[in-house]
């Protein structure tokens, strides 16, 4: 099965390059690379376009993380996507273990890996006091972490643009309304 990595950002420049490292460093490397970048106004493109490695590179005008992914999911020419976030890294086998769960049961529709959340030190304090993570890793179903048929986006729809955050949340519920396994 051939896999696209998808990666929406915006204003991404201090980020990106380690994220795209990481999909590199995979030991079951994808077969497509694609950037969107929500019309940033910083150094991203210029990360994206000397990552080389057969990176596409897409532009467009700001208009929110669903809708990057949504461009992203369109362009992707594989039937298995994944998804990272610009500000986020893969550990090496990430894609392989992903895969492994597909591939022992064919009636899934994705799978999502362990996720280990962290606060970056460069956020402001009072966002940080907002912030409640468990420590360690743990089983998440959020972008970064789910490896998904294709297909399911003409099942299940895309994400909703309206949303300007938690447009995963609102997918994966309604993947679940429509009947869809998600394995981990």
């Amino acid at each position: 099965m051939q896999i696209s990595v998808l990666i929406p950002c915006y204003q991404a420049a201090a980020y990106l390059g380690e994220a795209l490292q990481s999909v590199f460093a995979q030991s079951r490397p994808p077969d497509e690379i694609i950037v969107v970048d929500d019309g940033s106004t910083d150094d991203t493109a210029s990360v994206a376009r000397e990552a080389g490695r057969g990176v596409r590179y897409q532009r467009q005008e700001h208009a929110g993380i669903a809708a990057a992914r949504n461009r992203a999911v369109r362009l992707a020419s594989h039937e298995l996507v994944a998804f990272l976030d610009a500000d986020d890294v893969w550990p090496p086998s990430s894609v392989a273990d992903r895969l492994a769960v597909l591939e022992t049961d064919p009636g899934l529709g994705g799978a999502s890996g362990l996720v280990e959340q962290f606060i970056s030190p460069e956020l402001p304090d009072e966002v940080r006091r907002t912030l409640t993570f468990v420590p360690g890793a743990s089983p998440a179903r959020v972008a970064g972490a789910m490896l998904l048929r294709r297909a399911l986006f003409d099942q299940v729809g895309l994400f909703q643009a309206r949303f300007r955050v938690g447009e995963t949340i609102d997918w994966v519920a309604r993947a679940d309304a429509a009947g869809v396994r998600l394995g981990t």
